[in-house]
């Protein structure tokens, strides 16, 4: 299930709290460690009466992500501190990682999500005349808009004919051929955009594609 910030107490929240539950008698005791000079780490002790209660470690590393770039350490002693005090209990709902650290992972998850259909590198795309004979061909099968573009995304994983890839041209230009035309009372001049090439592109229908 994914989490979500709204699941989580603000540290300071947690904080709080326990002062207000121990304002003579608690102590939050933090250790930082720095084993090099990239790693940052916080053991925390949580003690009521002198009483160990709970505890907490975190590691952050300097320069990953935005907080860390410019404020490793306080994030470090405060996901520590976040995490001892979800161990005793304070306003835990789901988990037990701090705020901090579930925007942090919400974050990493957003950035790992595919951002549609971008197809290779420029270098590794279809030429100019490569894209030409696509058209040519989609129009020889009688292929519409509609067609071709789920033939784009179903084997070259795009949504436009200049991100295709080389390697893909031949699948696509056989799924065209595969492919069944529409019933339609519509020409197919009136079928493709009107930028969609013509006559050059004809000439292209017995030409070997280029690599």
């Amino acid at each position: 299930m994914a989490r979500d910030l709204k699941d989580y107490v603000e540290v300071h929240e947690r904080v709080e709290a326990f002062w207000n539950d121990h304002p003579d008698d608690g102590s939050i005791i933090t250790h930082m460690e720095y084993p090099d000079e990239h790693t940052v780490r916080c053991h925390v002790r949580i003690l009521t009466h002198g009483v160990l209660r709970a505890t907490g470690h975190a590691e952050e590393v300097r320069g990953q992500g935005l907080v860390n770039t410019t404020s490793a350490v306080e994030n470090c002693e405060t996901s520590a501190v976040g995490r001892a005090l979800a161990v005793m209990g304070y306003k835990v709902k789901r988990g037990i990682a701090s705020r901090e650290e579930v925007a942090a992972a919400v974050a990493a998850q957003a950035q790992a999500k595919p951002k549609g259909l971008q197809g290779p590198s420029r270098n590794g795309r279809i030429t100019d005349k490569q894209q030409k004979l696509v058209w040519a061909r989609a129009r020889q099968h009688g292929l519409n808009n509609e067609q071709v573009l789920e033939v784009l995304q179903r084997v070259a994983k795009v949504d436009r004919t200049e991100l295709v890839a080389r390697d893909k041209l031949d699948e696509v230009l056989e799924a065209f051929a595969t492919a069944k035309p529409p019933v339609s009372d519509a020409t197919p001049d009136e079928e493709f955009p009107t930028d969609a090439p013509s006559a050059e592109a004809e000439a292209l229908l017995d030409e070997v594609p280029f690599t």
